[in-house]
C-alpha cells in the first residue's frame, strides 16, 4: 500500500464517526431548542395568569366599593323605613290596631326586600372574589 492509500483509508474511517457526532449534535441542539420553547411558553402562560389575576383584583375592588356604597344607601333607607313606620303607625290618623298591624307588615316587607337585595349583592361579591394563581400560592407558602 502506498502512502496515499493509507491516508485515504484513515480519512474513510473517520467520516462515519464525524457523521454520527454531527447527528448527535444536531439532536442535542433540537432538544435544547424544544426545551427553550417550552420554558418560554410556560413563562408566557404564567405572565398571562398573573395579568388576569391583577385585573380581576382591580375589578373586585371596584365592585366591593360600589357594593359598600349601595349597602350604605340601603342602611339609610332602612332607617327611613323605620322612622316612617313610627310616624305612620303612631300618628293621629291611625285609629285601630289593625291599621298599625297593616303598616307594620308593609314596613317589614320593605325591610325584608332590602335585606334580600343586600344578600344577593354580597353573594355576587363573594362569587367574584379573585382566586390566587399557582405562583401566588407558592410565594405565600415560601414566606411561611
Amino acid at each position: 500500500m502506498t502512502e496515499q492509500e493509507i491516508q485515504t483509508t484513515k480519512e474513510r474511517n473517520y467520516t462515519p464517526l464525524l457523521i454520527v457526532i454531527t447527528l448527535l449534535l444536531v439532536a442535542l441542539l433540537a432538544t435544547l431548542v424544544a426545551l427553550l420553547a417550552t420554558n418560554l411558553f410556560s413563562l408566557q402562560k404564567a405572565n398571562t395568569r398573573e395579568e388576569e389575576y391583577v385585573k380581576r383584583v382591580a375589578e373586585y375592588e371596584i365592585r366591593a366599593n360600589l357594593t359598600r356604597d349601595i349597602i350604605d344607601m340601603q342602611i339609610q333607607s332602612l332607617g327611613d323605613v323605620v322612622s316612617n313606620y313610627e310616624k305612620a303607625a303612631y300618628g293621629p290618623d291611625v285609629d285601630r290596631i289593625a291599621e298599625q298591624q297593616l303598616l307594620a307588615a308593609e314596613h317589614q316587607l320593605l325591610a325584608l326586600q332590602t335585606i334580600g337585595m343586600q344578600n344577593a349583592q354580597l353573594m355576587s361579591l363573594v362569587a367574584s372574589l379573585p382566586f390566587p394563581t399557582d405562583s401566588t400560592l407558592e410565594e405565600e407558602n415560601s414566606t411561611e
